[in-house]
């Protein structure tokens, strides 16, 4: 008995035993199974991510891929910022199809939870979960949850969320390890997938930038054979325009005639400077010349340079100074590319240097290595400052750049357009050498050139050696002369007032910074005007205040006030805003056009300009206003507005006829008082209203007087003594005689046929 229950007890373990080691074995198969389908998942993402570059394709691979892994109802892949509290994006897939939002809320919700805590979470039923906050709407469409970071290089790139919405479909153990394990292939994968398609951006833009710069050295080419065409083709006829002026000169003993061929001369001489800078910017471009490299003493060839300015120097009363530390120094050096570099910043120092001013110039010489050479090399260094009008923040890194135009005077003073100081640069670069700039508007401007001496630094396919002097400054002597040259100033003559009967000579104000220009305007009005000049916008709007001129031809770019400031200005004030106006400029776009217009400018001229149409139009412009005033001497009905051009002028006569009219019955009511009332001087009372009404002040208040008598005979206010009275008028007599001089006929006729009329009428 014993042994039968023994055997049976043994039969037990052993069932058990075989039981347990099922159990196990299947535990192993099913962990086995486990890892099969994890390393099947991982390789069919790894198998397809090879075909794959875009980094927005790589995470639609890997959602579908999770998605299918744990068998998830939709599934999210969310990108995290570089401080892991920001979703970049978040790629939503669900039907088999994503989509991209970008954007998602983060805070205390799972993901946020997950952020916060750094490690996955299971959720087998949301709705009973406190770990972290969530609405109503997650809850109720929202069963189990898996949520997953993504992990590389130690830091969290995104998150991988899986979500069922059935409660039989329960995320378990099993669907986290597998997710974890997708999410730490995951996060290698995207990343190679975003350096792959930042290399690919990169090699994309280096071929974009690659191909815009060979397009714009291809447009730098066609504009520098174009431009050197156009100068080749140029400087024929302006040798054939130089040449007889020369002759014109020597031949020809009128002053007058002399000074206009010496300013022809003159501009042409610059226009050639223009076009030979730019046929040296083309050789030096083409990289076909050495440096020419001659030995002889640097020191008192500059110097030497300099004494060519002396007498214009001299000229504007500015102070003209060289400083050398050495007296002597002979070196090799390219002599011809040197003296354009020098003279070329003097000129522009010159330019923009007033009376009483200073330039100076300094050289010093230094050593120093230079890389990629063992030897020392000598160093020329050359300062050119000045204390002109400076140079502005907003132009100073621009003044290097060919055809560089602004609005400043920097540009606009000089008549230039940025060809020079580009020059300098290539000529310096060209030599190896350095240069920089350093202004302060309205107090001056250093130019500072760095230049290596000698040989040294060059190899010999890089310069040659001549032999003998070639006949230099041939540059600086047609030049200095020519552009330099201080321009005779026209001696203003003071205003005189004339009587009021006598004809006056029409007052014109030339505003022009160009010496030039506004010494020829100048010439060719003097005969038919009393011309009056100014240099800038600032000067002219003071003149004006002061003289009242009947019209200005100003300019637009100029320093200190510009022609459009200068216009509205002169518009708004009760003082100018009669006077025509008509602007001058180098811009011919429509929209400049309107640009001056609406400032209320009267006219519009475009340089170069025909000087018989400007005198033409300065005429009618002139003569449009005398009918406007005589319009309203002769018909006085008609208000301020239908006569007046530009409502300040309209506001003006309104105001004057309104004081006139408060003060209509006091005879001791005198000009004095009547400018003092309106606010202007005597004289500036006297140019504005004889300039709106063709009548000067005492007979325009004297007009108004006896419109008024008129109104008041036809009111029938009283007899002619008292109407007379009324009026202002003490003398009945002087009265009778004033109203017939006006009207045609003496009071008691106007009366008279009044009355007469009135009888007509109420018989009708």
């Amino acid at each position: 008995m014993k042994v039968k229950k023994q055997q049976i007890k043994d039969k037990r373990k052993d069932s058990t035993e075989t039981n347990n080691k099922i159990i196990h074995l299947e535990q192993e198969l099913t962990s086995l199974r486990s890892v099969v389908s994890e390393l099947k998942v991982l390789n069919e993402i790894a198998v397809a991510a090879t075909k794959i570059v875009s980094a927005g394709q790589m995470l639609d691979l890997i959602l579908k891929k999770s998605i299918k892994a744990v068998d998830a109802e939709q599934g999210s892949i969310l990108t995290v910022s570089k401080s892991g509290n920001k979703i970049v994006s978040t790629l939503v897939r669900q039907d088999d199809n994503s989509k991209l939002k970008h954007k998602y809320h983060i805070s205390t919700n799972l993901t946020g939870w997950v952020l916060l805590h750094k490690k996955s979470l299971l959720i087998e039923e949301l709705s009973t979960d406190d770990r972290f906050t969530k609405t109503e709407e997650e809850c109720k469409d929202i069963h189990s949850v898996l949520c997953v970071p993504i992990w590389f290089s130690g830091r969290i790139i995104g998150i991988l969320l899986m979500t069922n919405k059935k409660s039989e479909s329960k995320f378990n153990s099993t669907d986290l390890d597998l997710l974890s394990i997708i999410a730490i292939q995951a996060g290698q994968l995207i990343k190679n997938s975003q350096l792959q398609e930042e290399t690919l951006l990169k090699s994309k833009e280096a071929e974009v930038a690659r191909i815009e710069k060979e397009k714009i050295a291809e447009l730098d080419e066609m504009k520098t054979s174009f431009f050197t065409n156009i100068s080749h083709d140029f400087r024929t006829p302006l040798t054939l325009i130089i040449e007889p002026l020369n002759k014109l000169l020597s031949a020809d003993n009128n002053q007058e005639n002399k000074a206009t061929f010496n300013l022809m001369r003159q501009n042409a001489h610059q226009l050639l400077t223009l076009i030979n800078q730019l046929l040296e910017i083309s050789r030096l471009e083409s990289g076909n010349i050495k440096i020419q490299l001659i030995e002889k003493d640097i020191v008192g060839f500059l110097k030497g340079l300099v004494s060519y300015f002396q007498s214009a120097a001299d000229e504007r009363s500015i102070s003209l100074k060289f400083i050398s530390e050495k007296k002597i120094n002979k070196t090799l050096f390219d002599a011809e590319k040197i003296e354009r570099i020098l003279v070329n910043l003097l000129s522009n120092a010159f330019k923009f240097t007033r009376p009483k001013g200073s330039i100076c110039v300094s050289l010093s010489f230094i050593k120093k290595r230079v890389e990629g050479y063992s030897k020392e090399v000598e160093y020329l260094k050359l300062i050119v400052s000045d204390t002109g009008i400076g140079i502005t923040k907003k132009d100073l890194p621009y003044i290097f750049n060919r055809f560089y135009q602004s609005d400043s005077s920097i540009v606009t003073r000089s008549g230039g357009v940025g060809i020079g100081l580009s020059l300098v640069r290539q000529l310096v670069d060209y030599l190896r050498g350095e240069i920089c700039v350093e202004s302060t508007e309205k107090e001056g401007t250093e130019f500072n050139v760095v230049i290596p001496l000698g040989r040294k630094h060059l190899t010999e396919k890089e310069f040659v050696i001549q032999d003998h002097e070639k006949p230099l400054r041939k540059f600086v002597q047609e030049y200095v002369p020519e552009v330099m040259k201080v321009k005779k100033q026209i001696i203003e003559t003071a205003y005189t007032k004339k009587d009021v009967g006598e004809e006056e000579i029409k007052k014109l104000l030339i505003v022009e910074d160009s010496d030039d220009l506004r010494s020829f305007i100048t010439e060719n009005f003097k005969e038919s005007y009393f011309v009056l000049q100014a240099e800038n916008g600032k000067t002219g709007y003071q003149t004006a205040i002061k003289e009242i001129p009947d019209i200005i031809v100003s300019d637009i770019m100029m320093p200190r006030m510009d022609g459009i400031e200068l216009c509205t200005k002169l518009k708004e004030d009760e003082r100018t805003s009669h006077i025509p106006v008509i602007l001058l400029t180098a811009k011919s776009a429509i929209e400049d056009k309107f640009k001056g217009l609406k400032t209320g400018a009267d006219d519009y001229i475009t340089k170069p300009f025909n000087f018989k149409e400007l005198f033409i139009r300065v005429n009618n412009l002139l003569d449009q206003r005398r009918k406007l005033r005589e319009r309203f001497s002769k018909e006085f009905h008609i208000k301020p507005k239908d006569i007046i051009v530009n409502s300040f002028d309209g506001r003006f006569i309104e105001k004057a006829m309104s004081i006139v009219d408060k003060h209509i019955s006091d005879s001791d009511f005198s000009v004095e008082d009547f400018a003092s009332e309106i606010g202007l001087s005597v004289m500036q009372l006297y140019r504005k209203i004889t300039a709106l009404t063709d009548l000067p002040p005492n007979e325009f208040v004297k007009f108004i007087r006896l419109n008024r008598s008129k109104d008041l005979f036809l009111q029938d206010f009283g007899n002619i003594s008292e109407i007379g009275y009324e009026v202002g008028f003490n003398n009945p007599s002087y009265f009778s005689e004033c109203f017939k001089k006006q009207f045609g006929c003496s009071p008691s006729e106007f009366k008279k046929s009044f009355k007469q009329q009135l009888k007509i009428n109420n018989q009708r």
